[in-house]
């Protein structure tokens, strides 16, 4: 039984009304633009204040130190005042570029117990959830209490994915066009995933203190910033419904919770049951007893599992370590105050669409986006990668406790670059990002060990393990070498290794029409050609009624090969040299009775040689013409006869290359991968299945090749650091001074002692860009300006 969702949940597509999206988003009518005594904002080029902070402070204590008692007083009036005059807050504006500086990166799971300027609940409103699956009781407008259960199946993980009918995907991609006679049916609503935090509850600071003595750690006082409850949450959940009405499927927030017997229970002294009971956070303007079809809240006891397949079987990689105990493994994560853990349980958020969004509580989608923005239904996920700033493939030792986020990432490439090419990979703009579910599946079973040890890490600056790892990049980069993978495996083994499964003398044929080779050259020049992908989609998909992008511009297409370093750069013309010798063999073309598994020749090209692999993929593509890749995909026809073998852990319908954390011992050939009716449509009638146990290889791969498919865009956006009051008014005012911005991201980086100045901004412009009229899942009149006594 689903206990964590507090709103009962959509039974189906439930579009918002245009009534009340004019509600939320009412049209400003006064810009916060800079006031005469604060400084203009001026066109920002990098993350970092444009001279060092400490300059503008005074040697004060040099000066004072025979008087002791007035030279702290002083030094704490300066402070207040430096904090106070900031010049304007460090941002970009992403208009097809984007920066970011990594030394400016503080985890939002920095905290401390005292500084918040933001009381608990002011009320005591005891009464049950009205919800058909809930069973919990409102503590106070903070909290609820929610009884501990046995634990229930885990979710199902790698189901089917949705795709549009087999006719128009396998003419898109044979020959690039989109048949008008097969009608193309309505995208599915995308999800938005939020996570919430309260620092200012009692609850939340005893657990998170007692973690923090668990974890050894002693330097969380002073960092309540990242964790201040502004209203933002609030804010955000408005934007994505007014801005998102017609493609939103539903809203899922992941907030902590906690087993009582963590605080002192005479807080909760007078509530029945609470010692057996655990109690999990919400915000005040939350109306728990609604009925909105919209918003699902999870708690983190419900999305802190394991994998598992069907059947409930661990992964081997889990079986013998000491988290085979899930119950004990449970305990160890919980209570966590790191994001990171956080969002890599995204696989057990439950209802959770294939295609969401993943944000965060300070992001902001500021006007009207369609369902292309985020995912279209050929091109697959839309990504915005920055290619200017790369993320190394290597984990160095000092950054595995660093409370920002380049430990996480370079965690991740450390993990990517074990099971495909060492390479930097490009850093992903700090905004709302689009993911697939069936990503998130896949690498929470091909790195669970990884993610089972970095979930333990309770914060940010644990010692545990090798370090954090950030899973949205993580799960996007995966996507794009999934992609990389499948186009390579098609044709290596698939189309020239074949049923024989070798690499004989048709595949000497093979590589010279892929390659333009006449006669034995060793070295070959390929020179992309133009594609005209992006266009003819756009116009294809207009004919089926698919709503186009309303602020991205699509920049590259997995469809047209691997993401180059700069895919904004990609010309036709480049070129690149496939040397026979180096990636083949010296006697490739000389030795006709030489014959070689397809399966190691796919490695060598796919892993130990990327460079080799990377240009083949650009010959494929520009063999297969302006659109389209029919030389890559195996020859219509080509049927495969898969051996008979028990079903093997995490097989489905779906075709998959194996999910293994490295590649070397990994078996890829068509034997160990290829299992019967994987080739199969959903929805296809019995009589359009061959029942003769053979597999079609072009439909498989293209169903293997449609999993993956991803563009690379960009949309306008801007992310900017808060570091005072001044900082913030200035971000405010050039936010509403552009309504070109689709996107935005205002993170909150102010003193833990700058007092209650912040939120009442926040409040303000909270209000005057989303607050107009009631939504269904808040309290009637609650203010977005008191944040002492929220309510009116």
């Amino acid at each position: 039984m689903f206990l964590s969702t507090i709103l009962s949940r959509a039974k189906g597509y439930d579009p918002i009304p245009s009534s009340l999206r004019e509600k939320l988003l009412p049209t400003p009518t006064s810009s916060s633009s800079p006031s005469p005594d604060i400084e203009a904002e001026v066109p920002i080029t990098s993350s970092g204040p444009p001279f060092a902070l400490r300059s503008r402070r005074r040697p004060l204590l040099l000066t004072t130190l025979c008087f002791a008692c007035g030279s702290l007083v002083i030094i704490c009036i300066s402070y207040a005042v430096i904090v106070l005059l900031l010049p304007d807050s460090a941002g970009m504006s992403i208009f097809g570029h984007y920066g970011h500086d990594k030394e400016m990166e503080i985890g939002w799971d920095e905290l401390t117990s005292e500084g918040y300027g933001n009381d608990t609940a002011v009320e005591n409103e005891e009464h049950e959830y009205q919800g058909e699956d809930l069973q919990a009781e409102l503590v106070d407008l903070n909290h609820v209490l929610r009884p501990i259960l046995p634990l229930g199946p885990s979710t199902s993980l790698l189901r089917p994915i949705p795709r549009p009918p087999r006719e128009l995907v396998v003419d898109f991609y044979t020959s690039g066009n989109i048949p008008s006679s097969v009608k193309m049916p309505v995208g599915k609503p995308l999800d938005i995933v939020y996570m919430y935090v309260n620092a200012s509850s009692p609850l939340l600071q005893s657990a998170l203190q007692e973690r923090a003595r668990l974890e050894g750690l002693s330097t969380l006082t002073g960092k309540a910033k990242r964790w201040r409850d502004n209203g933002e949450l609030r804010g955000a959940i408005r934007s994505a419904a007014a801005n998102l009405d017609h493609v939103l499927g539903n809203i899922h927030v992941i907030s902590g919770d906690y087993k009582v017997d963590d605080f002192d229970l005479e807080m909760l002294e007078a509530v029945e049951g609470a010692d057996k009971s655990r109690i999990g956070q919400v915000p005040g303007w939350l109306d728990t007893t609604a009925h909105s079809g919209l918003l699902e809240w999870h708690f983190h006891s419900d999305v802190f599992r394991l994998p598992r397949d069907d059947d409930g079987s661990l992964p081997a990689s889990l079986r013998d370590t000491a988290y085979a105990n899930e119950e004990h493994w449970r305990d160890e994560v919980m209570p966590t105050f790191n994001s990171f853990a956080i969002e890599s349980r995204l696989s057990w958020i439950d209802g959770l669409a294939e295609d969401f969004v993943m944000s965060n509580d300070d992001m902001f989608i500021m006007t009207q986006m369609s369902r292309s923005d985020f995912h279209n239904p050929l091109l697959g996920t839309i990504m915005r990668f920055d290619p200017g700033l790369g993320v190394s493939p290597v984990m160095p030792e000092s950054l595995v406790s660093s409370p920002g986020e380049w430990g996480g990432l370079q965690h991740a490439n450390s993990l990517l670059s074990a099971r495909f090419p060492k390479r930097h990979r490009a850093y992903m703009h700090h905004m709302p990002k689009s993911l697939r579910k069936s990503w998130v599946d896949e690498a929470s079973i091909m790195f669970a060990p990884n993610l089972t040890v970095s979930a333990t890490r309770g914060f940010r600056e644990s010692a545990r393990g090798d370090g954090d790892v950030e899973i949205s990049w993580l799960v996007s980069h995966l996507g794009v070498e999934r992609w990389r993978e499948a186009v390579l495996w098609s044709w290596v083994v698939a189309r020239v290794g074949g049923e024989a499964g070798v690499w004989g003398e048709e595949a000497r044929q093979e590589v010279k029409d892929a390659l333009g080779i006449t006669g034995d050259a060793e070295h070959v020049i390929v020179t992309k050609n133009k594609r005209n992908t992006l266009k003819d989609v756009e116009a294809g998909l207009r004919q089926h009624g698919v709503e186009a992008p309303k602020k991205t511009d699509y920049l590259f297409s997995s469809i047209d090969g691997h993401m180059p370093g700069d895919p904004a750069a990609e010309q036709a013309g480049q070129s690149c040299t496939f040397s026979i010798t180096d990636c083949l063999s010296p006697d490739f073309f000389s030795n006709p009775g030489q014959t070689v598994p397809a399966s190691d020749v796919f490695k060598a090209l796919a892993f130990e040689k990327p460079e080799c692999g990377d240009c083949l993929i650009s010959a494929l593509i520009t063999a297969s013409g302006s659109r389209g890749l029919s030389a890559v995909l195996p020859a219509q026809g080509k049927r495969y006869t898969p051996v008979e073998r028990e079903p093997r852990m995490w097989e489905r319908s779906e075709p998959m290359l194996p999910l293994t954390p490295t590649w070397e011992e990994t078996d890829f050939s068509l034997d160990a991968i290829v299992r019967p009716r994987q080739d199969v449509w959903e929805g296809s009638t019995e009589d359009e299945i061959e029942n003769d146990g053979t597999v079609d290889l072009r439909n498989w791969s293209i169903k293997l090749l449609s999993r993956y498919t991803y563009v690379h865009s960009s949309t306008p956006s801007h992310f900017v650091q808060a570091r005072s009051p001044n900082q913030l008014h200035n971000a405010f005012g050039f936010i509403d001074g552009h309504p070109e911005l689709a996107l935005i991201c205002i993170n909150d980086d102010q003193t833990d002692r700058i007092g209650d100045r912040p939120q009442e901004m926040w409040g303000e412009w909270l209000e005057r860009r989303f607050g107009n009229g009631q939504v269904p899942w808040e309290r009637k009149d609650w203010s977005w300006k008191d944040f002492r006594r929220r309510r009116r």
